[in-house]
């Protein structure tokens, strides 16, 4: 009894394959000068897949896949967005460049209550202690009411406006 064996020999060339990419990049910048947006943290949610949640640093360009997310920014106060990420495109989400609110006090006010205007109406951001040391606060662009008791315990308010680039003083009494 004779066998005979019949061999296929498939040989495969990879020189012209390719691998597409099929995500995006999410990054992050200040509006009026494309630099990258330094010292904060986005809790980027998925929209179509509520338990796919990353922590992205600011500064990183990150690849996502399509789809649309909810991104909070750390700021002071927190920004939120809503996204589509696109493949082969990048998505840039650009805030306005912060400023700064230098608080300081005689030693006689000791806490203070920030707000800030969304949308007509004054909201609550965070409680501030304050001390006869000058306290800065790095804040976004917008309008700022601050709320605190003078030394006679009298109720006081200061409304101020902060732009971009620019330290606002505040001297408590």
């Amino acid at each position: 009894m004779k066998v005979f064996f019949t061999y296929l020999i498939i040989i495969f060339t990879f020189s012209n394959c390719f691998a597409q990419d099929t995500t995006g990049i999410l990054q992050f910048s200040y509006r009026d000068t494309k630099l990258p947006i330094v010292g904060y943290t986005a809790r980027v949610r998925s929209l179509n897949n509520k338990r796919d949640t990353i922590f992205q640093n600011t500064e990183t360009k990150v690849r996502y896949a399509p789809g649309d997310y909810f991104i909070e920014i750390n700021t002071f106060p927190m920004k939120t967005f809503k996204t589509s990420i696109s493949a082969n495109l990048t998505t840039e989400i650009q805030l306005p460049y912060p400023g700064f609110v230098a608080l300081s006090g005689n030693g006689k006010v000791a806490n203070v209550s920030l707000y800030v205007l969304m949308q007509d109406v004054y909201e609550f951001v965070s409680e501030i202690s304050l001390s006869k040391t000058v306290k800065k606060i790095k804040l976004e662009r917008g309008w700022y009411k601050i709320k605190y008791a003078s030394a006679n315990k009298k109720m006081k308010e200061l409304d101020f406006i902060l732009e971009p680039k620019a330290t606002k003083k505040i001297t408590l009494n």
